[in-house]
C-alpha cells in the first residue's frame, strides 16, 4: 500500500509541478523496498524502479526551485540525491553549476573533488569529459559566461532527450491508476502488452508511461514502429 501511495503521489506531483506536492511524494519514500528480500529477483526490479523514481523526483524538485530562484532549496534537494546515490553524476553537476552561479566557485570545485574521489574509490573511473570541462571553466572563472553552452552539454551527457517520443498536442487527464499499474507491471517483466478495444487509448497510455520513464533507463526510451500506423494527433 505504501508503494501505491508513493507512485500515486508522484503522478500528482508531476501533474501540478508544485514543490509542495513533490515534497509530499518524497516523504512517502521511507527507504528501499523490502530490504530483507535483497536477493529476491522479483523484488530487485521494483526496488530499483522506486529508487530511481525517488532520485528523479529530487532532481525535478531541484529544477522547480531553481526556476523560482530558490537556489538554497534546489541545493538541498540535490544534496539529498547525492546522499542517497553518491555516483549520480547529474546531481553533482547541477550542484557544481548552482554553486558557481551563486558566486561560490570554491564549493563547486569541492563538490567536483568529492565526486571524483567517490568514483575513483568505488568504481575505478573518473567524471565524464563534460563534467571535467565544467570544472575547468569554473576554476578559470569562465562558467557564468558560457552557461547556455554548459546546460546543453549537461542535457546531452545525462540523456535528457534520449528518446524519440513525439510531443503531446493535448493534455492527458485521468487514468492515473492505469499509469501506475503499467509501471508496476513493467518493472517485473521484459515484455508487456497492452490489450483492449480499438480506440480505447492503449497507445496514448503507453506513450504517457514511456515519457515518465525516460530518465529511468540509461539508454533512454524509444518508439519502434512494427507496422504502419495512422497519424497520431496528440
Amino acid at each position: 500500500m505504501d508503494v501505491d501511495d508513493f507512485e500515486q503521489a508522484t503522478v500528482r506531483a508531476r501533474g501540478t509541478k508544485e514543490p509542495a506536492t513533490y515534497r509530499a511524494a518524497l516523504d512517502l519514500h521511507e527507504g528501499d523496498l523490502l530490504p530483507e528480500d535483497r536477493y529476491e529477483e522479483w523484488a530487485e526490479g521494483k526496488r530499483q524502479e522506486l529508487r530511481q523514481l525517488y532520485l528523479a523526483l529530487l532532481i525535478e524538485l531541484a529544477v522547480l526551485h531553481e526556476e523560482r530562484d530558490e537556489s538554497g532549496l534546489a541545493i538541498e534537494a540535490l544534496r539529498k540525491a547525492t546522499a542517497r546515490e553518491p555516483i549520480l553524476e547529474e546531481a553533482h553537476v547541477s550542484l557544481m553549476r548552482l554553486h558557481a552561479l551563486s558566486r561560490r566557485p570554491e564549493r563547486a570545485l569541492a563538490q567536483y573533488e568529492r565526486f571524483r574521489d567517490t568514483l575513483s574509490r568505488g568504481l575505478g573511473t573518473r567524471p565524464a569529459e563534460a563534467t571535467r570541462r565544467l570544472r575547468d571553466e569554473i576554476a578559470a572563472g569562465k562558467f557564468p559566461m558560457t552557461l547556455s553552452v554548459d546546460l546543453s552539454q549537461e542535457k546531452e551527457l545525462f540523456g535528457v532527450g534520449k528518446h524519440n517520443l513525439s510531443a503531446p498536442m493535448t493534455s492527458f487527464v485521468g487514468r492515473a491508476q492505469e499509469i501506475v499499474g503499467v509501471k508496476r507491471t513493467l518493472a517485473m517483466t521484459r515484455i508487456l502488452t497492452l490489450a483492449g478495444a480499438g480506440g480505447s487509448g492503449k497507445m496514448r497510455l503507453a506513450f504517457e508511461v514511456a515519457r515518465d520513464l525516460i530518465g529511468a533507463y540509461p539508454d533512454g526510451v524509444w518508439m519502434v514502429e512494427l507496422a504502419p500506423s495512422p497519424k497520431r494527433g496528440w
